[in-house]
């Protein structure tokens, strides 16, 4: 009988990959370990394939090694231990909704493992025994040899995966860990167990107490967008029918960083007196810093239906916000219901409701994802 490993050369060698794929992955299902690895190894000849061969090939090291010691493999739920954060990017702006989502879990330290003189760069020199590691970028070589390692020698590792807004960095770097929360949602993985969490807050503010914004019918401005339009046609396509809604508030700025931004405490106060936020979409993608800012700060942010459609993907469920086919329709809803007080604040109750509801269940979502970690026998 002709082993994996010979089936798997044969079908790279008559142009067949996705059948040389399938039989590594068969033998890897059926519980075959050393036939997966010896078959994985082979198809790392393959230069589609050449990383995927070996994170699989280190994935099923670390399953042989939790096996040959199931007792020390495998730990209570109810026996958990703290974690250390593993910062391998700057802990602002993205601090505030780590640390949020990190609320129900107990953490020992935080390590910080990135040059403080150009944050970009990562170090990729610290590991704890149990760590979770706060990433982006993960393009590079050293950044294969990290996770590679933290998989030989940690004894967990969970990814907080940031920034990939354009899905450009590996996956499977996802199969050395044992969990990945990130950022920009991820329809499916074949490779790990994914949470996706929303953006947060880009000014590096702790969240509000939602119950303690004020009411919107007290608000100063009907509508506001704050941002850089210069470069961004669609940006200015969303802002324009609003010209002719009264109580507007518009500041523009010329690029992401720029020097006439407003203060985060400044952006932070228009938000908390703006009752409609208009959140046109990303740079690249739906995801925006200010669909998540005006939930936080009590408005009701305004988009349209394209970008409807991803946040309920991200969050799994119905997200009561006003959306719409155009940005016309947008600004005609908005002038037509300061008309309508009441139906102003039942939308006001209902988005609140559901935001604190969402909050408190991402948390706990995570809390429960990072303490099944510990169920596992690798």
């Amino acid at each position: 009988m002709v082993d994996t490993s010979v089936k798997v050369l044969q079908a790279l060698a008559a142009g067949r990959f996705d059948f040389a794929m399938t039989l590594c992955n068969q033998q890897l299902l059926w519980g075959n370990l050393d036939e997966a690895e010896a078959a994985f190894r082979q198809l790392g000849a393959h230069p589609a394939a050449s990383l995927l061969s070996h994170c699989r090939v280190a994935q099923i090291a670390r399953r042989k090694r939790a096996l040959q010691k199931p007792v020390a493999g495998k730990r209570s739920t109810n026996d958990s231990q703290p974690w250390s954060i593993v910062w391998q990017a700057p802990r602002e702006p993205a601090g505030g909704i780590v640390r949020f989502l990190l609320g129900g879990v107990e953490i020992a330290e935080e390590i910080d493992d990135f040059d403080v003189n150009a944050p970009e760069q990562h170090l990729y020199s610290k590991f704890a025994r149990r760590m979770i590691v706060v990433d982006h970028v993960l393009r590079s070589k050293k950044s294969v040899e990290y996770y590679t390692r933290a998989s030989r020698d940690c004894e967990r590792v969970i990814l907080i995966h940031l920034a990939d807004e354009l899905y450009a960095d590996p996956q499977e770097l996802y199969l050395l860990v044992d969990l990945v929360i990130r950022n920009y949602h991820l329809p499916v993985s074949g490779y790990s167990e994914v949470i996706s969490f929303p953006l947060g807050d880009n000014s590096s503010i702790d969240f509000p107490d939602v119950d303690a914004n004020k009411p919107l019918p007290e608000r100063e401005y009907w509508w506001s967008f704050v941002g850089d339009i210069s470069k961004k046609p669609h940006r200015e396509s969303a802002i324009m029918p609003f010209q002719n809604v009264p109580r507007g508030f518009l500041y523009t700025v010329h690029g992401f960083h720029s020097p006439d931004k407003l203060s985060a405490l400044d952006y932070r106060e228009i938000l908390s007196d703006t009752v409609f936020a208009v959140c046109p979409s990303g740079f690249c993608g739906s995801d925006t810093f200010r669909f998540w800012e005006a939930l936080e700060f009590g408005a009701i942010p305004l988009i349209l239906d394209r970008e409807w459609h991803y946040f309920q993907r991200l969050c799994q469920e119905s997200v009561p916000v006003p959306h719409f086919e155009s940005w016309q329709d947008a600004a005609i809803f908005a002038r037509e219901i300061s008309e309508d007080t009441n139906v102003l604040m039942q939308l006001e109750n209902t988005v609140r409701t559901w935001w604190r509801a969402k909050k408190t269940r991402w948390k706990l979502d995570v809390a429960a994802a990072i303490k099944a970690v510990d169920s596992r026998l690798y």
